[in-house]
């Protein structure tokens, strides 16, 4: 081959590079135009569709008027504070201090706050209970649900280490080290962002990270979400050393740190895998050389390799072997995505469809798939776009999970102030939530306008893209499943809100005479808007409406099939309840699903005897599954009979085997047998309670009065200045 040969063909390379580079680019901002628009889409339902909570004929007290009030007062919060410690040697020490109330408060919400065991949080507690104590025996539930048993293995090694200081105190204890754990990570992501990126974007990210509350709602859940997300976070820490650091080795470092915490994550929560393909989409379209290209690669697929061999090196050491006729096929999720009725969320007459007429993998696998079609003919294309919107809806208008059934009670069991004002503070929320959606979608549209992103934007804006269009197009939807996001949106927004703040600030100052002249003007438009707000919302405000309050309860029960308690013939078992506060039913979950209430009403005899005045309350042939009557605070035994001559299979009552529920029943369990039940009444009140309803406003309206005049003060002195 000659010289002029060794030209041409150079030529040629350099050539399909170009066409590849340029490709590749073209690639990078069509996913980041998704980006944009799937994240305009989310910002436009948290602002125009109201979250799904259900109380009385309005589901939102802020409508979007009323949210652009709050959108006005939180940017004067912030551009007031902004203004007049952005240049201040205290910044960091008050943004510490900050911090550090936070902090402070989250604990305090762990003390005070608890959420009960149920479903699946049930399910992973007592698991990691009993590898904790040494027990191998594996629920049914996990050789359904595979995807769990990582998360069970992790806690059952955390509860291994905190035995060795006390066994009280357990859920305390869980939800304490879920905190600490997330804020490790946000830590982390501000360290690198300091470090590589700006101060300032990483002194928005932490701040934006720990205001996010849904985040500490969730470290209330014995599950996967906040372990994983915090993995999520660890990892992106790496990920950000991996782009920024100039080094070489280093850059390497960072990617293996990256690799094996995100495969962790995705070994605790399987959808993760959208980060993963996310990543690899980014890779292929950075501007690397395809040998760096194909090295980074390796070393993702390699650490990957590896954390997987350990889970199911882990697993075996566990006694975990799972089972292919067992497991739940993928298709269940689809059919029940396409639910109209439920918004494509999970449903229970769905979930069991086909489950428990024990059906082979395949077959069951088969009639999902018959019932996709079936329910796919029953969409033309308007109704199908309609059903996603409702998804996009469900999942992401609210910013966080509607916990109200079942969920947050204080320490004595009771009905939690969260819980009883949860339709206020989700409302206080939201305005927040719509801001970093906003900071979120004008990042990815600032590098779209510019035709260049960093790897940070390509990679977080890729993850958002997937994570929506897997849930809102394929899979079956939540509003748990939205925390995905959060991470990639929280970035995003930390990146935009310097910058945005910076331009609001100038807008100030570049039209400060004008703004002083009207500023009374101002003010009355902002007195008469508040005052027109305030009277809109008022008569919503004070409507009563219907609350079943939890007083005390146990609400787990098994219900993945084939672990139902059989009561012998003849039986009977008593247990102790102390009920904190009066209460005017009791409930049981006494059917698996087969037999009629009238089939155990006839066999199972449930009575509960106040042990203070000896007064007897039983269930009747019509009220099988609960009791209507004022029970008096006080200590209760509840007994449970067979009657009949044969053995009758029940889920009120539920072994543990060697789990701890002393957080549940008050005290070391003895017994390997618990029931389940739940203590409540019914109780009228407003949907917002009236004090804090004029608090609110009161607050709003002479806040934004106020930092109004405040922030035309400071403007009109650093102008001086």
């Amino acid at each position: 081959m000659d010289l002029l040969d060794i030209c041409i063909n150079c030529q040629h390379f350099t050539c399909k590079m170009k066409v590849m580079g340029f490709l590749f680019s073209k690639i990078n901002n069509f996913f980041l135009f998704l980006g944009c628009f799937f994240l305009t889409l989310i910002f436009l339902s948290a602002t125009f569709s109201y979250p799904h909570l259900n109380f009385a004929d309005n589901d939102s007290f802020f409508d979007p008027f009323l949210l652009l009030l709050s959108l006005v007062f939180l940017f004067l919060i912030w551009l007031t504070i902004f203004a007049k410690f952005h240049r201040s040697i205290y910044r960091e020490y008050l943004l510490f201090g900050f911090i550090f109330l936070i902090i402070i408060g989250q604990i305090l919400f762990c003390l005070v706050q608890h959420r009960d065991l149920y479903t699946d949080t049930g399910y992973v507690y007592i698991q990691g209970q009993n590898l904790a104590n040494g027990s191998l025996y594996w629920s049914h539930y996990f050789f359904v649900y595979p995807n769990n048993v990582n998360i069970a293995i992790f806690f059952s090694y955390f509860f291994r280490l905190i035995s060795f200081f006390s066994n009280q105190n357990v859920l305390f204890l869980t939800s304490l080290f879920q905190v600490l754990f997330l804020d490790a990570s946000l830590f982390c992501v501000y360290l690198s962002l300091k470090k590589f990126v700006s101060k300032k974007t990483a002194e928005s990210f932490l701040v934006l990270s720990f205001l996010y509350f849904p985040f500490l709602i969730f470290t209330q859940f014995v599950y996967s979400d906040v372990i994983s997300i915090s993995l999520l976070f660890f990892s992106m820490s790496g990920f950000i050393w991996a782009v920024y650091e100039k080094k070489y080795l280093a850059k390497l470092t960072g990617l293996v740190i990256f690799s094996l915490l995100l495969a962790s994550a995705v070994q605790l929560r399987n959808n993760l895998i959208i980060v993963v393909i996310a990543f690899a989409i980014t890779e292929l379209c950075s501007k690397k050389k395809v040998k760096d290209k194909l090295i980074y690669l390796i070393i993702f697929i390699a650490s990957f390799a590896i954390i997987a061999s350990a889970a199911g090196a882990l697993q075996n050491i566990n006694g975990f072997r799972s089972s292919s006729s067992t497991v739940t096929p993928a298709s269940r999720w689809v059919y029940m995505a396409l639910n109209p009725d439920t918004q494509g969320q999970i449903n229970g007459a769905d979930g069991w469809k086909y489950e428990t007429q024990g059906y082979s993998y395949s077959k069951k696998n088969d009639l999902y798939k018959r019932a996709i079609k079936r329910r796919l003919a029953k969409y033309d294309f308007l109704t199908l776009i309609n059903h996603f919107f409702n998804k996009i809806n469900l999942m992401f208008s609210g910013g966080w999970l509607n916990d109200t059934n079942f969920t947050q009670v204080d320490s004595r069991g009771e009905t939690s102030w969260l819980a009883r004002h949860i339709f206020l503070v989700s409302n206080i929320f939201r305005p927040f939530y719509v801001i970093i959606l906003l900071l979120a979608v004008l990042a990815v549209y600032a590098r779209l306008k510019k035709h260049d992103s960093s790897q940070l934007d390509t990679l977080s804006a890729l993850s958002i893209v997937g994570i929506f269009s897997f849930h809102v197009f394929l899979w079956e939807a939540g509003e748990r499943y939205s925390m995905l996001i959060i991470p990639f949106v929280l970035i995003l927004s930390a990146n935009s809100l310097d910058k945005a703040t910076v331009r609001l600030l100038n807008f100030f100052k570049k039209n400060i005479p004008i703004i002083r002249r009207n500023r009374w003007y101002l003010i009355g438009l902002v007195l008469v808007c508040c005052i027109f707000a305030y009277f809109r919302n008022l008569n919503f405000a004070q409507q009563l409406v219907l609350n079943n309050d939890v007083v005390q309860s146990q609400p787990f029960t098994r219900y993945a099939m084939k672990e139902d308690y059989n009561l012998r013939a003849g039986s009977a078992m008593n247990f102790s309840i102390n009920l904190p506060s009066q209460a005017t039913q009791v409930s049981f979950p006494v059917s698996n699903g087969a037999f009629s209430d009238q089939f155990y009403a006839k066999r199972l005899k449930i009575s509960l005897i106040n042990l203070n005045t000896g007064k007897k309350y039983s269930n009747s042939l019509n009220h099988m599954s609960s009791i209507n009557a004022l029970f008096d605070p006080g200590k209760y035994r509840l007994h449970i009979q067979n009657i009949s001559n044969q053995t009758i299979p029940t889920r009120m009552l539920i072994n543990i085997h060697h789990a701890n529920f002393e957080p549940i029943l008050g005290k070391q369990t003895v017994s390997t047998i618990i029931p389940s039940f739940s203590f409540s009444k019914n109780v009228f009140r407003p949907a917002v309670n009236p004090r804090s309803y004029n608090l609110l406003w009161l607050a709003m309206t002479f806040g934004i009065m106020g930092l109004l005049m405040m922030l035309i003060n400071e403007s009109s002195r650093s102008d001086n200045d």
